[in-house]
């Protein structure tokens, strides 16, 4: 598996695929937590679609996920942040005229949150059912996978051994739920002047739709498309053709 190695050296696993022809242009894709570069298989299948139209494509493991280095536990926001940002240096290393970014669920976390210097390089930006309110995922949480994880009952467990279990499997530790308190990532979105599309389906029970469609809203260089009927993630072969087409369409327009 090939490497990339962060400013603060950590070594992060990556996928880059080439099209069939050859071309200036790529596309990188940020998974959420808890899974990893594959995204549940969606981006493997997403990104076979992207090579197709003639454009590369880069997945990646952020730290603590899948085969890039450390623990869940030891994750944060800032060290997604530095894994995305490495991702671009490599990208402008090789060369890259156009770089495009598709983000699912809390990759849309440390995209947000990009330096500025890397914000302006992204040409176009997709958001598959952002995490863009931390608090009303996280903190506070509105839906009900977000209440099973993250209650009263988890927060000071936590307190006592300084971790708390996603799903009652994925260990994350404090450092991260602190800073669920200090980013805000549907106010940093702002800072992109690509054109934006953000699907998100209207029955997602873990990420609040409603966030990410006022979000969408306020941004005027921002499209808002509906999945109706669909959960977190595009689990039906239905909603799947949706995003996947709706993205290509993005890409090419």
């Amino acid at each position: 598996m090939n490497r990339i190695i962060t400013d603060d050296n950590v070594n992060i696993s990556f996928k880059h695929t080439r099209s069939n022809v050859a071309c200036s242009s790529i596309c990188i894709l940020a998974h959420g937590i808890t899974v990893d570069m594959t995204e549940g298989g969606i981006f493997d299948r997403m990104a076979a679609q992207i090579n197709d139209i003639g454009i590369d494509t880069l997945q990646f493991d952020y730290r603590g996920h899948g085969n890039s280095d450390g623990k869940s536990k030891g994750m944060t926001i800032a060290g997604e942040v530095l894994d995305l940002s490495a991702v671009f240096n490599y990208c402008d290393n090789i060369g890259y005229r156009s770089i495009y970014l598709l983000a699912a669920s809390f990759g849309a976390v440390s995209t947000s949150c990009l330096p500025f210097y890397y914000k302006k390089k992204v040409d176009k930006l997709i958001l598959w059912n952002p995490v863009l309110n931390l608090k009303k995922t996280f903190i506070e949480p509105l839906l009900p996978w977000g209440k099973e994880s993250f209650n009263k009952a988890s927060f000071e467990k936590m307190n006592e051994t300084g971790s708390l279990f996603i799903d009652g499997e994925f260990e994350i530790g404090a450092a991260l739920v602190n800073e669920f308190y200090l980013y805000h990532p549907e106010d940093q979105l702002k800072e992109f002047d690509a054109p934006i599309m953000i699907l998100h389906g209207d029955k997602d029970t873990y990420v609040p739709y409603e966030v990410a469609k006022d979000c969408s809203e306020s941004l005027d260089n921002c499209t808002f498309k509906t999945i109706a009927g669909s959960e977190h993630g595009f689990g039906r072969i239905e909603d799947e053709e949706m995003v996947v087409n709706s993205t290509i369409a993005h890409l090419k327009s």
